[in-house]
């Protein structure tokens, strides 16, 4: 059975630290034919631990999913904090780490909300570190509320996404506040939110896909969300 690693989200407290994932990407995982396999790494590790740890996991790996959760911290891609807010560095350190070893291994990557966000710093982009309110709502900061605000994003003609759904435009939900400044060098923009911000990315020579929208949530109840996963799986 192959195995699909599952990037963990992490929460730090005084006294206590958690590395976890919701159950939606143990069943995605799961109902896809594969073993979904989630790393354990202490926020205290060295960065030469995490770049090994990530090499070993990755060897085992046949797939990465990058998920969402904290901003990435700034100084990644050159900035100071102007908006980000409850970064983890150690956090990015071990995922870049992460994606090194995917992309040598030639793994396919699957980037959700951060995780896209993450693979356009790793290619050399940059954020906007707090989108400014406008025509577009993009931020739902209430878990149970993630749904009820969506918008449409338009599917580049010829793209990956456009082929997959035959149509010009899908609604997605609303749970982010920051986005694409600085396209990252590689990368192909698969959809633009109506304001023009880039919601999904790809590069096909790396089997990356990235999404700016959370297809785990509800993926039960919505056949496009699921249609997504299935065509990722596709590659694994």
């Amino acid at each position: 059975m192959k195995k699909i690693l599952v990037a963990p989200r992490f929460k730090v407290t005084e006294g206590l630290e958690r590395a976890y994932t919701t159950n939606s990407f143990a069943t995605i995982v799961q109902s896809n034919g594969c073993l979904p396999i989630m790393p354990m790494m202490s926020s205290r590790s060295t960065k030469k631990e995490f770049v090994r740890a990530a090499h070993q996991y990755i060897t085992m790996s046949d797939g990465l999913i990058l998920q969402g959760g904290n901003d990435i911290d700034p100084s990644t891609y050159g900035e100071k904090p102007q908006g980000a807010i409850n970064c983890q560095l150690f956090r990015d350190v071990f995922e870049f780490a992460l994606l090194t070893s995917a992309l040598e291994k030639g793994i396919p990557i699957l980037g959700i909300c951060r995780g896209f966000q993450l693979v356009n710093v790793f290619f050399g982009g940059s954020l906007i570190q707090n989108l400014p309110m406008g025509a577009v709502i993009h931020s739902s900061y209430q878990d149970d509320e993630i749904n009820d605000i969506q918008h449409r994003v338009k599917l580049i003609t010829g793209s990956l996404l456009s082929s997959l759904y035959k149509k010009q435009t899908l609604l997605v939900n609303s749970y982010h506040h920051q986005g694409v400044k600085k396209l990252g060098k590689g990368l192909t923009i698969e959809a633009k939110a109506k304001d023009g911000l880039i919601e999904a990315v790809s590069s096909m020579t790396q089997k990356v896909l990235a999404v700016q929208w959370h297809p785990e949530i509800d993926v039960e109840k919505n056949e496009e969300y699921r249609k997504l996963f299935s065509f990722w799986f596709s590659w694994v």
